[in-house]
């Protein structure tokens, strides 16, 4: 049985909207690309190699500097031994270096694995990238090492199974509004 709350959202495309409102994210029953991501020791590692490992929760942020990303993955943090009892690892992606990815790790106490798209690969081939405002154009400089002035995701969360299929979606291009830790571990006893 698959489940999805999608807003906002119609078939992908590997884009960069205009504007959050304008981006296509991949939908239920659609499969995830195999793009590369990069770990916290800098090592590449491709995305379809981590969903292998265990069904998966994978969440899209904004970066660690955004309060509201650091809001949903403490209370995601909280929710993670839940998680894991219903058989799910949990993987975090963001634009974020590496570098401070691990530092929003260290700051938020995180226990899960983030993930850094650096090129976003994954950000623009599961639909989910658009032209950020100016006003974040330096904190998206300072987080990407000046590799990014004007990328960013919609917030969303997928549960993927192993073959990278997506079983469930939830996006909003409302990035103050996030699926609670409740909701989704209803959703994941649901699938």
């Amino acid at each position: 049985m698959m489940f999805g709350l999608i807003l906002n959202a119609t078939a992908q495309d590997r884009i960069i909207a205009a504007t959050s409102a304008e981006t296509k994210p991949l939908l239920v029953g659609q499969t995830t690309p195999n793009v590369d991501l990069v770990d916290l020791e800098g090592k590449s590692v491709k995305m379809l190699s981590v969903l292998k490992e265990k069904p998966t929760v994978l969440v899209f942020f904004r970066g660690g500097w955004c309060p509201y990303c650091n809001a949903q993955l403490i209370d995601l943090r909280k929710a993670l031994p839940m998680i894991e009892e219903l058989g799910y690892q949990l993987v975090a992606v963001s634009p974020d270096t590496f570098e401070k990815s691990g530092e929003n790790l260290n700051k938020n106490n995180l226990n899960f694995r983030l993930l850094s798209d650096p090129n976003m690969d994954a950000i623009t081939s599961f639909g989910l990238a658009y032209r950020a405002p100016a006003k974040y154009k330096n904190t998206l400089r300072e987080y990407s090492n000046n590799k990014n002035e004007d990328v960013i995701p919609i917030p969303t969360v997928y549960v993927v199974d192993q073959n990278g299929l997506i079983q469930f979606q939830y996006a909003n291009t409302d990035f103050t509004k996030r699926i609670s830790s409740n909701m989704l571990i209803n959703v994941l006893k649901s699938l």
